[in-house]
């Protein structure tokens, strides 16, 4: 059902009006780093200015940190790629929604050809028909201007992006490309050698001109900010004699003046110097193969060695490093307190960093730097001069903002550093009201539980569930988009969707050793429907799959993808604009799942790769080819999960007799109509689902934002019922804790609670009202 957009066409109107303001020029600019495309992180650098806002690479996570610390995005009109591969655009289908909704009427993609290729790769889940997006023509010698920037492309080419004349040739670069370091150069071509050693053949003596995709190509911007004028000196005026009023406006207007006793005052005179607008450079060298490209650029050239002008000296050249966010892990800490096994601590501990002058790759950055410095460091991005400013090879934090007018030295405000304090989180939340009772009254509650399963034995307690992402919709700081990861056995997986983020999600969660064995391991994923929220993080998680498998150098299977048929429309855009990506799945429609069609499963060999007796689909109520499963483990075990869906029957009878179900919950129970609307379920619905199909446990996740940190539930006295957070994990053993937990989150998060609480008392006034 397509929501209801019309407030739309008045928040563009409003936004034509802003952006038809001609003359005005930039008083205040700033870039900030929100990723930098560290394994995990996003990829991302925002450009303010009080004019207009810009973003540099759209990685997966973007969003996420935007919106943890406060970052606006509803402003972006422009969105620049430096190198059309999935870790600079991965985010950008998410971006492009959520502008949408904020009324933007444009988006205008910078980059090289084929840029724009995500969205017509996207366009059968992501619906974009009130917001216009289009692809700059970025050539060589052009540029973009506005009343803030200009920017200059500068494309940069590959050695490999050659064009061969004769059959030979393309047959030697072809037979060529074999001997490639693979994990080095596989995300930036797309070759299928396949299809071209078929042109060949079939060319006989014709000659075949085989020109290698846009995808090598890497895009570099040269940026300027406008000139500024300068402002009147009011002191110097004094001292002119020039009074107050009109005469003043004509040398804010660069107009000389006579004053009443024919005396000249010139504006040059009473003016501060005009500020040049400063220089900054975005680049990125993908591979070595683009060292070449990078270092025999003139317009480079223009702002090192050949420098005429100190104004075209560069403040900085930006390139990668790591980062992240901290949100989860302030949320982790917290809940950890409560139990340490279903709330661990996360891995990624280390302090993330980003450099002015680093490369995406530390060891391509050796490489590269290495190169560079023994040809001539003056040529070099590594050897730049700067104006007063003495940070060459500065590190500044993730979220470090670098002031261009006025320029400064970059920020040293410590509020700008991604860092974590787990002393004062803790203090934070023992010095509540209540909750140190309230805690006794759970590591009580928590002992007596255990007693009683100590005798289980440890097999019946797989599956491990891991929910990397119990939100809806959009990320926050707390809850990522859906996301659960099944642990069938020590080295058996499962994945129950893929939202945007969920190898970040990973890696935070396990640290980098873990996630490698993990993905190595990692024998199904599960998509039930075609929304971004549930699987655009799947093609992110494919491609650190195969580089973990060749870094492991482990033969391992093709991974199991259990998908809606139309995902394949989505996988074969993508392979065909930018990489390939087919060749490491094994695809299976969850139609030929589907409970009604058992008889199917007998051509798969699912049994065969996981320790599962059975699993099977239903059709659920959400959107065109949304569906559940349900799967049960060689131990018995029988785990049921809704996806996104309202109350279904079909998904009651393949889930009876569930040990457990997964069920979706985004609204509260006075929500119920919007949940209708939406094709969504309340806690109240998901819960009588868990009775009906008498399942032994249920757990509540797929929570609207609203509830970020807590989900307001009417009544949660049953027994059996858990709420998901992000980065729980849980034994089967475990599933008995989950409903001894809602009374101390409740004054944990006191103030969402007691908010989400006052709105609830003020819609039942309301719904009062108007019935009387």
């Amino acid at each position: 059902m397509r929501r209801n957009r019309s407030y739309i066409p008045d928040l563009q109107k409003n936004r034509i009006k802003i952006r038809e303001k001609k003359g005005n020029s930039v008083g205040h600019a700033y870039l900030q780093f929100l990723g930098s495309g560290a394994d995990g992180a996003a990829k991302s650098v925002y450009l303010f200015t009080d004019l207009n806002r810009y973003i540099f690479n759209v990685g997966e996570g973007t969003q996420r940190i935007a919106h943890e610390h406060k970052i606006k995005i509803a402003r972006l009109e422009h969105v620049f790629i430096t190198t059309p591969i999935w870790e600079n655009i991965g985010g950008l289908p998410g971006l492009a929604l959520t502008i949408q909704e904020c009324g933007v009427p444009d988006l205008t993609l910078h980059g090289p050809t084929g840029v724009d290729c995500i969205f017509d790769a996207t366009k059968s889940f992501v619906v974009l028909n009130d917001l216009n997006i289009t692809r700059a023509i970025c050539e060589k010698d052009k540029l973009f201007e506005d009343d803030a920037i200009t920017i200059k492309y500068v494309p940069l080419k590959s050695n490999i992006e050659i064009k061969y004349s004769n059959t030979s040739n393309a047959t030697n670069v072809i037979n060529g490309l074999e001997n490639i370091n693979e994990i080095d150069y596989y995300p930036y071509m797309r070759i299928n050698k396949n299809r071209n050693d078929t042109l060949l053949k079939s060319s006989n003596s014709r000659s075949a001109d085989l020109t290698f995709p846009s995808s090598l190509r890497s895009m570099a911007y040269i940026c300027r900010l406008t000139p500024k004028k300068g402002a009147l000196n009011l002191e110097k005026c004094v001292e002119k004699g020039v009074p107050p009023g009109p005469l003043l406006g004509k040398l804010k207007n660069d107009e000389n003046i006579y004053l009443s006793d024919g005396t000249e005052v010139k504006a040059d005179d009473v003016k501060y110097p005009d500020s040049p607008g400063v220089v900054f450079i975005i680049v990125e060298c993908p591979t070595l193969d683009f060292i070449d490209s990078l270092l025999n650029e003139k317009e480079f050239k223009k702002h090192q060695n050949e420098i005429s002008d100190e104004s075209d000296i560069p403040l900085c050249v930006i390139h990668f490093t790591p980062s992240s966010c901290v949100g989860c892990h302030e949320m982790q800490y917290k809940l950890n307190l409560l139990d340490e096994k279903i709330f661990p601590l996360l891995k990624d501990d280390s302090i993330p960093i980003i450099s002015c002058t680093s490369t995406v790759s530390e060891d391509i950055f050796a490489q590269v730097k290495r190169r560079i410095l023994d040809e001539d460091s003056r040529n070099s991005f590594y050897g730049l001069r700067r104006i007063d400013l003495n940070f060459s090879d500065d590190i500044v934090n993730t979220l470090r903002i670098l002031s261009l007018r006025p320029l400064e030295r970059i920020q040293n405000n410590i509020l700008d550093y991604v860092c974590i304090n787990p002393d004062d989180v803790i203090n934070e939340v023992t010095k509540m009201d209540g909750f140190k009772e309230e805690l006794r009254k759970l590591k009580l509650q928590l002992h007596n539980v255990s007693k009683k399963i100590e005798n289980i034995p440890n097999a019946l307690q797989y599956p491990i569930i891991t929910f990397l992402g119990t939100g809806s919709c959009i990320p926050n700081k707390c809850r990522n988009t859906s996301s659960i990861l099944v642990t069938l056995e020590s080295n058996n997986h499962m994945l129950m969707d893929c939202g945007e983020g969920t190898y970040g999600q990973l890696m935070r969660h396990f640290g980098a050793d873990r996630v490698e064995k993990i993905l190595a391991n990692l024998n199904i994923i599960f998509i039930s429907h075609l929304h971004a929220d549930h699987h655009i993080g799947l093609i992110n998680l494919l491609k650190h799959r195969r580089k973990v498998i060749g870094n492991l150098n482990v033969k391992c299977n093709k991974v199991f993808l259990l998908a809606p048929i139309t995902m394949m429309f989505w996988l074969s855009k993508y392979q065909e604009q930018f990489e390939e990506i087919l060749d490491c799945i094994d695809f299976i429609p969850n139609q030929d799942l589907e409970y009604r069609k058992k008889s199917k499963q007998e051509s798969y060999k699912l049994y065969e790769v996981a320790p599962l007796k059975e699993i099977t689909t239903s059709y659920v109520i959400h959107c065109p080819h949304a569906f559940g499963i349900t799967f049960t483990h060689s131990n018995g075990n029988k785990i049921t999960y809704s996806g996104d869906t309202m109350p279904s029957k079909d998904l009651l009878a393949i889930g009876r007799g569930s040990q457990l179900l997964i069920h979706e919950a985004t609204f509260e129970d006075d929500l119920k109509h919007e949940a209708k609307s939406k094709l969504h379920s309340t806690t109240s619905e998901a819960i009588e689902m868990g009775c009906k199909m008498e399942a032994e446990h249920i757990i509540l996740t797929h929570f609207s934002q609203r509830y970020s940190k807590i989900p307001f539930i009417n009544d949660i006295s049953s027994k059996n019922v858990g709420i998901a957070f992000d980065n729980m994990e849980i034994t089967m053993n475990d599933l008995l804790k989950l409903p001894l937990f809602y009374p101390v989150f409740k004054v944990m998060f006191s103030e969402e609670y007691e908010d989400l609480k006052s709105k609830n008392i003020k819609r039942k006034r309301m719904t009062l009202s108007s019935a009387i």
